[in-house]
């Protein structure tokens, strides 16, 4: 199976970007003030819809950030 991920946070990153869905713009939706970084790329898969209302949240496992 194969489909296309939208990445909100790259791995080691402390900024997680969110996309608005009405106009397509991508803004900074919050900022962790830890010393660490999300441990890995997460974001969502495109065209789907969760039982809340947003679509589908996944993590992508790679050696390195997307």
């Amino acid at each position: 199976m194969q489909f296309d991920v939208l990445i909100e946070i790259q791995k080691g990153s402390r900024n997680k970007y969110e996309v608005d869905h009405e106009s397509g713009k991508v803004k900074l939706d919050r900022y962790l003030f830890t010393a660490m970084g999300y441990p890995t790329d997460y974001g969502y898969i495109e065209d789907t819809l969760g039982e809340d209302g947003d679509p589908l949240d996944a993590l992508v496992l790679l050696p390195e950030p997307v």
